[in-house]
C-alpha cells in the first residue's frame, strides 16, 4: 500500500478561495494595465516585454504537463482500491466522509479527473491510500 496525499497540502489547497488564484487571464489583464500606463517617455523595454511573454508561455506549458500528468495518474488508478477523505458540509459545519473501494472509472470535470468510487466522486487531491 501507498500513502498518496499529504493531507497538509491537501487542507492547504483547499482554504484557498477563487478569488486568490491568478490564472490567464489574470496575467493578460495585468500586462494589458502595465501596458497601458508605463511612462511614454520611458516604454517597457523590448526585453522586459518578451522575457514576460516567455514566463507566461512557459507557465501555460507547465500547467497543460500537470492536467496531462493528473489524467495519466488517474488512468492508471482504474480498478485499484482507493482510500479518499471527502470534505463534506452539513448543517453549515465541514467534515470528512471516508470512502474505500475500486476506482470504477473516471470523468473529466473542466480539465481535472474525477474518480469514480462505490458511486462517489473523488477528486485525486482527497485520495489518502492506493492499494
Amino acid at each position: 500500500m501507498i500513502n498518496a496525499i499529504d493531507s497538509g497540502r491537501t487542507q492547504a489547497t483547499e482554504g484557498r478561495s477563487t478569488v486568490e488564484r491568478l490564472g490567464k487571464q489574470d496575467f493578460l489583464n495585468l500586462l494589458l494595465t502595465q501596458l497601458r500606463y508605463q511612462n511614454p517617455l520611458r516604454p517597457m523595454e523590448d526585453t522586459e516585454f518578451i522575457a514576460q511573454l516567455a514566463q507566461f508561455t512557459a507557465l501555460e506549458e507547465l500547467k497543460n504537463v500537470g492536467a496531462g500528468l493528473q489524467l495519466v495518474l488517474a488512468l492508471s488508478l482504474v480498478g485499484r482500491t482507493v482510500q479518499a477523505r471527502i470534505p463534506t458540509t452539513e448543517n453549515g459545519l465541514t467534515g470528512y466522509e471516508e470512502v474505500q473501494g475500486k476506482v470504477e472509472g473516471i470523468r473529466l470535470l473542466g480539465t481535472q479527473p474525477v474518480l469514480l468510487v462505490n458511486g462517489k466522486e473523488v477528486h485525486l487531491d482527497h485520495v489518502t491510500r492506493i492499494s
